[in-house]
């Protein structure tokens, strides 16, 4: 069971020893799952023995959470610098909702999988961790009102319906796209059609932007 993260010093935080071993616990969690991680395979990765890790981390649930977060970090970044480079590069409705497409069909990619499962767990670790919580709900938040803000500037060009409130609008990409995860547990025989899939999101998706077949 994960238990919440100790306090460290400022300068053990940034020991590049700390970050080897958080890289290396996000390749096994890449592998396993959290509670089949193999420490020994961490230890052996970095070059460090059980006494320098626990100079780092309280416990490996301690690294594990550390792991955790930078998945879920890296995440949030990518998401970020998709949509700033979005508002930076696109100059008509339509071309936004051409990035927005090509966000959508890498997004929802059926290899995808594990990333909307790491984010689905990590979300829902946040709810009976409240250190963790701290830490998911700041990025979060972060994530929904910088995205939140280019879609205010998309209604601001004319872009985007005024009608929809733009944080709204972005809680719900995030949580219609991430729920992809509700097929993903199924059988892959009987899953739904990808294609079929992306096509849905990408309607929903334009429908809330005034391009030039919708003027």
């Amino acid at each position: 069971m994960l238990k919440p993260r100790r306090n460290r010093t400022e300068s053990t935080e940034d020991h590049p020893t700390r970050a080897k071993l958080i890289a290396a616990a996000v390749h096994q969690i890449h592998l396993h799952k959290t509670d089949e991680i193999d420490v020994e395979a961490i230890l052996d990765e970095v070059g460090v023995t059980k006494g320098s890790l626990y100079h780092h981390f309280a416990s490996v649930n301690d690294l594990i959470i550390a792991a955790s977060l930078q998945i879920f970090s890296s995440s949030i970044e990518e998401t970020t610098q998709w949509f700033s480079a979005i508002r930076n590069e696109c100059f008509t409705a339509d071309e936004v909702v051409e990035r927005i497409q090509l966000i959508i069909n890498q997004t929802q990619n059926p290899e995808r999988h594990w990333f909307r499962a790491q984010r689905a767990r990590i979300l829902s670790l946040a709810k009976t961790h409240p250190e963790l919580g701290v830490h998911v709900a700041q990025m979060q938040q972060r994530l929904t009102s910088e995205v939140a803000d280019v879609m205010v500037d998309f209604q601001k060009r004319g872009w985007l319906r005024k009608d929809v409130d733009a944080k709204s609008f972005v809680v719900f990409l995030q949580a219609f796209t991430l729920g992809r995860i509700i097929d993903d547990v199924v059988d892959e025989a009987h899953r739904v059609d990808s294609r079929e899939w992306i096509n849905v999101v990408e309607i929903f998706a334009r429908s809330f932007f005034i391009t030039t077949d919708a003027k």
